[in-house]
């Protein structure tokens, strides 16, 4: 999971994650338009009612393909 911010990704690992004995999110304050991860780094990207409130989500979304393997998803 990225959120800049870090109350979001606190109330989802708090609330969300631990209530429902999720293990494998890791929380990640970052900013979605400056992805520091490698090209093709993950299988699928996912983004909930996240782009109406991000300045810039044609940044947002090169990034997302960036980092998005081949033959990944949406």
């Amino acid at each position: 999971m990225l959120d800049i911010q870090q109350e979001m990704l606190d109330h989802v690992m708090c609330y969300r994650a631990e209530r429902d004995g999720l293990a494998t999110i890791r929380p990640t304050r970052s900013d979605a338009r400056e992805l520091l991860y490698a090209d093709g780094t993950f299988d699928a990207v996912y983004a909930v009612t996240a782009l109406g409130e991000i300045p810039e989500p044609d940044r947002v979304l090169r990034e997302a393909a960036r980092v998005l393997a081949q033959g990944g998803g949406w």
